[in-house]
């Protein structure tokens, strides 16, 4: 959907004028002066969600998809699953949503983000499930599996990372890493998050080693799997997918920061 059709002006008068309404009532005690900042920025945030779910729902109906469709997604919670439910009820269509990361110890007021939404995290699963029954349990095994014996001659170690602040705890690993790895054994590739921050700075940091590739935000983490022979990451859930993949996994916790983050059972 990256290019939705323009909104009539009475659509989009309606978005303004039911913000205002909305936001007139909204009371947020306790912050005085703060308040009316607050409020501001939060109806500006409702605008532009129901702009994008307004021109969404335009293009959506202009495809005339039958009314028993079933949308799939692979989100965890916020805004974006949120609209994608809010479009399947408007089209009455069924909504199936696959966890696609662990989300341990996450708890997002908005419960019913989707019809059914699969957890395999067993941790998050009995958690939610306990609030609501559309969350069931699912374990994501794959048809296609690897021998993690690659034919290369070197070892390949792929660094999955993450993006917003823990993209520097990657960068101080990078520094301390690349310059102690034997370039005849070993070869690395780094594969960002597809929201990844920062990637000037990661060039510049891997640019030195010609060892070192860069894999495209969108490569598809399998198929990196696939030529694997070590996957590195936090507590990203493709760590559960190497494990999945017969792929050796190494969890880099730097100073045992991200504990609370990494689950033995999830």
């Amino acid at each position: 959907m990256y290019y939705l059709p323009k909104l009539g002006l009475w659509q989009v008068l309606k978005i303004y004028f039911c913000s205002w309404a909305v936001f007139k009532r909204l009371q947020i005690p306790l912050l005085g002066y703060h308040s009316s900042f607050l409020r501001r920025e939060l109806r500006f945030l409702y605008i532009q969600y129901q702009l994008r779910l307004c021109r969404q729902k335009n293009y959506l109906e202009g495809l005339n998809i039958n009314k028993n469709a079933t949308l799939v997604t692979n989100m965890t919670f916020g805004m974006d699953v949120v609209s994608c439910h809010e479009l399947a009820k408007h089209l009455q269509w069924r909504h199936l949503n696959l966890q696609y990361v662990t989300m341990a110890r996450i708890l997002y007021p908005n419960l019913e983000l989707a019809d059914d939404f699969y957890l395999f995290s067993r941790r998050t699963y009995d958690l939610y499930s306990a609030y609501s029954n559309s969350y069931k349990y699912y374990l994501p095994l794959r048809n296609k599996q690897t021998s993690g014996v690659k034919k290369t001659g070197q070892v390949v170690l792929t660094i999955f990372m993450q993006p917003d602040s823990f993209v520097y705890d990657y960068f101080d690993y990078l520094r301390n890493l690349l310059p102690l790895v034997d370039s005849k054994r070993v070869k690395i590739v780094i594969k960002p998050h597809y929201r990844q921050n920062l990637m000037d700075e990661l060039y510049e940091i891997v640019k030195p080693y010609s060892f070192v590739s860069v894999a495209g935000l969108h490569d598809s983490c399998e198929d990196l799997l696939g030529a694997t022979d070590i996957a590195l990451s936090m507590h990203s859930s493709v760590v559960f997918e190497a494990l999945l993949n017969n792929v050796m996994c190494l969890v880099y916790n730097p100073e045992s920061k991200y504990d609370d983050s990494i689950y033995y059972n999830d």
